[in-house]
């Protein structure tokens, strides 16, 4: 009962028109686990090639990223925690909160770049999503120019998610260094600043899903911002579970490309440059297709045969008198009329080797020969079988009542003048 009122609830609250591909919608062969694995394994180095070309788009977030961990690492190695000392001079009173007003700094210059940076990765965040939402809904079809027609229908609502989660990202940011300095100088209100970083990215986290949700609607429907932003906070809560699962497994070197440094940045940014987004994307757009095609999107049917003018349909039952008519205008078959010697009780025709003369064309005459005088032998031999002969007395006394007796040979055609 629970999960037919969420699937109702999540239903209702998406309204809009799919987005229709210039492919045919398929049927998953046996489930979104294998259909993922075999995309993964048959299209991979064109996966490449599309985290390639997503990559270019997102060269300013890449080096924004960069740069903010080596301004972070020279600051570290060049900071005056131990300048003045035994000379005095220059004079720094105090060094507590240095290293904290630095991270503020950078991320505050850093941070707000992300924000006009995202509108350029948006180009490849809704090409990408375009051409794997192709993929996985029809079996691994794959074109290039499903990526810019992607990017042409849906780039908006990827802009939209793109700009609301940096700039959400930037304030969760900002929250967390202030807590850190406010720590570190042992202010009065470093409780508060602590529990306003912990509900900053409990909200930044938040928003990641359901601006994850609506990169996949806005590739597979036609939304407004404000139905787009609705449906997506109801997927998020309506399969929680779920989208917590599959975003983590998407994302998780994103935060070692944001939040670390070192080695782990390497493996991040390797990761993510080599195939990092096509993996993410395959991943977050099987799963969403998934749940479209259990909430909203219906079964798919096969196409049915168009029917002729004129035809009855197959349930309607033919008379007596039709069924015989049938069976005289479809003719005597010459299998039921007559006996046919089965394969299996006749000989092996010769076959001819690759390298042949004629003495092997001489047996290959013999063996066709030897194998049509068995089937003749046969065929005398079962004449009077009682299928047979049933078969050839019902159909001569159903041509007779229905007049169908010997047919007239066709008139000849008048000769022509000039011939004899």
């Amino acid at each position: 009962m629970a999960k037919k009122e969420s699937k109702q609830f999540i239903t209702r609250s998406l309204e809009g028109k799919e987005r229709k591909t210039d492919y045919r919608r398929a049927a998953v062969p046996e489930n979104r686990w294998n259909l993922f694995w075999a995309i993964l394994k048959g299209r991979f180095g064109r996966l490449v090639l599309m985290n390639f070309l997503i990559v270019v788009f997102f060269a300013p977030v890449i080096g924004i990223i960069i740069y903010r961990a080596l301004a972070i690492v020279a600051q570290e190695g060049l900071g005056p925690y131990g300048a003045g000392l035994l000379i005095g001079y220059p004079v720094n009173p105090t060094i507590i909160g240095y290293a904290e007003r630095n991270f503020l700094y950078n991320d505050t210059v850093f941070f707000s770049l992300l924000i006009p940076a995202s509108a350029l990765a948006a180009v490849g965040i809704s090409g990408g999503m375009y051409l794997v939402r192709v993929l996985v809904t029809t079996n691994g079809i794959f074109s290039f120019r499903d990526f810019w027609l992607g990017v042409k229908r849906t780039y908006l609502p990827s802009l939209g998610a793109s700009l609301l989660f940096t700039f959400i990202l930037f304030a969760a940011q900002l929250t967390g260094n202030y807590a850190n300095l406010y720590v570190a100088l042992a202010s009065p209100s470093a409780g508060w600043m602590i529990a306003s970083k912990v509900i900053g990215y409990l909200v930044m986290s938040l928003f990641l899903l359901v601006c994850l949700w609506m990169v996949a609607l806005g590739s597979s429907f036609k939304l407004g911002a404000w139905r787009l932003f609705r449906s997506a906070v109801s997927l998020t809560v309506g399969t929680f579970p779920q989208t917590v699962f599959f975003a983590a497994i998407g994302i998780a070197p994103v935060f070692l490309a944001l939040f670390t440094s070192g080695f782990w940045l390497a493996i991040g940014m390797a990761f993510y440059i080599i195939f990092g987004f096509s993996f993410c994307l395959l991943v977050w757009g099987s799963f969403t297709q998934w749940a479209f095609d259990k909430f909203l999107t219906p079964a798919v049917e096969e196409e049915k045969p168009a029917e002729k003018k004129g035809a009855k349909p197959q349930d309607a039952p033919l008379s007596a008198d039709a069924r015989r008519r049938l069976l005289i205008s479809q003719g005597k078959s010459k299998f039921l009329s007559r006996p046919v010697m089965p394969v299996e009780e006749g000989k092996e025709l010769y076959q001819l080797p690759e390298n042949f003369r004629r003495e092997d064309l001489r047996r290959v005459s013999e063996s066709r020969k030897s194998l049509g005088e068995e089937a003749e032998n046969y065929r005398r031999a079962h004449a009077g079988d009682e299928r047979i002969v049933e078969y050839n007395k019902n159909f001569e006394e159903r041509e007779k009542a229905l007049g169908g007796g010997k047919k007239k040979p066709p008139k000849k055609p008048p000769k022509m003048l000039n011939k004899r």
